[in-house]
């Protein structure tokens, strides 16, 4: 109304063969509303403030960004083999008809600011509570598949975001620029509610030893939450590992059911910024990312250092040089033989040893590029001519040292394009 309130609101009923027979169909609703601040008499002629909008949301969304067998027992046939003119199928997954929609109520404060026709703001405070959330159920491999998908319970997410642009240089006649840009995230969960089932998951993890913590899910906590027993780290000693008990006790016994919050992995505040530059069709262009504050399970250690097994592989050096050897060595990775020389146990299982704060920046990508004048296309016959050099994984600072070779190796590459039409 008069370029000033804004108001909508919709609603909808979708269903979706991908989930359980009795659980295809949830209703959404939404309702928005906005004031256009800008266009009140006392700042419609501001030169200073160029925009302000206030925004409100609230409304429901769900979730079906998975396969369809993840609901529904679905077999597949062998279209590439036969055995004596007769083809086989096999199960994709272990479905759940009880699989429902992830129902999320949604509801967003926001605000977009412009000075000057330079800088822009615009930031979000948002709170999420999702019903029914789903999550990765592991399984046995006996049950004949690692695992299912099941809805979890009810989580929360709150946090805010905002996105900021300076424009230092801005010239329409002859495009030279320069901008300034930064994106600040903040997200935090909380567990609300849980499903008998996790209950169950939860139980189970308390008597399964494992080297992975496993996952489990507790209310009132982070959905990103590191479980593992509370490592004291190794006896100079004996060169076994030392574990405080749920009962505040010292043991060098390992007991699943001593499992306690050892980390988060969410971040206390992540984003990206960077800058682009252009003067007489010469660009230049560069984008950071960053993280801080969370948590990371360096599963890297523990495989390819503290488990490995040293009787049949070639291993990495600090197997030799970083481990417990002789009693009075202080070290942070285990004595493969005690004081005793008798064999320590094989396994390290989970426990807060391996957990390390996982802080990072990087150079996500850089890149420069000249663009043809207008004289010089018309001289060539072309049109919009440029010639752009890319570059990716400029760097990266990080916390924990990120390991060549354990999986898809990373690599620094360059691009070059040429871009042009006629």
């Amino acid at each position: 109304y008069d370029n000033r309130y804004l108001f909508d609101a919709t609603y909808r009923l979708d269903g979706s063969s991908q989930f359980g027979f009795d659980r295809r169909f949830a209703p959404f609703w939404s309702i928005g509303a906005g004031w256009n601040a800008k266009n009140e008499a006392f700042l419609k002629d501001s030169k200073t403030l160029t925009e302000m909008r206030f925004r409100y949301t609230v409304g429901t969304t769900g979730s079906e960004n998975f396969s369809s067998f993840r609901g529904l027992t679905t077999s597949k046939y062998y279209t590439d083999r036969e055995y004596r003119g007769i083809i086989a199928s096999y199960i994709l997954a272990y479905g759940n008809s009880a699989l429902a929609w992830q129902k999320t109520l949604k509801q967003n404060f926001g605000v977009d600011l412009n000075f000057f026709n330079r800088l822009s703001i615009t930031a979000n405070y948002f709170n999420a509570r999702t019903k029914g959330s789903i999550a990765f159920i592991s399984s046995p491999l006996s049950a004949g598949f690692d695992g299912y998908w099941d809805n979890m319970g009810d989580v929360v997410n709150k946090g805010y975001e905002v996105y900021t642009r300076f424009n230092v240089i801005k010239n329409a006649s002859n495009r030279n620029n320069f901008s300034v840009f930064a994106n600040l995230f903040h997200v935090e969960n909380k567990i609300e509610k849980i499903s008998e089932t996790i209950r169950a998951l939860n139980e189970r993890a308390n008597s399964t030893l494992s080297s992975t913590p496993l996952p489990r899910y507790a209310e009132g906590q982070s959905v990103n939450a590191i479980w593992g027993v509370q490592s004291l780290g190794i006896d100079p000693a004996s060169g076994r590992e030392v574990y405080l008990s749920r009962d505040g006790s010292i043991t060098s016994e390992y007991d699943p059911s001593d499992q306690v919050i050892v980390g988060d992995k969410t971040p206390t505040l992540q984003g990206t910024f960077g800058a682009s530059l252009e003067v007489k069709n010469i660009g230049f262009n560069v984008f950071f990312r960053f993280s801080f504050g969370g948590d990371s399970y360096n599963q890297t250690l523990v495989d390819r250092v503290e488990n490995v097994d040293v009787m049949r592989y070639n291993v990495d050096r600090r197997v030799s040089e970083e481990r417990w050897q002789n009693p009075g060595d202080v070290a942070f990775f285990r004595g493969i033989l005690d004081y005793r020389y008798n064999q320590t146990p094989g396994i390290t299982y989970s426990t807060s040893r391996f957990v390390q704060k996982d802080n990072f920046i990087t150079g996500e990508n850089a890149s420069v590029y000249y663009r043809f004048t207008d004289k010089l296309n018309s001289k060539l016959g072309l049109q919009n001519t440029k010639i752009t050099v890319f570059t990716q994984d400029v760097f990266r600072i990080a916390s924990i040292k990120r390991e060549r070779g354990l999986d898809y190796p990373f690599s620094r590459s360059f691009t070059l394009q040429l871009q042009t039409s006629f």
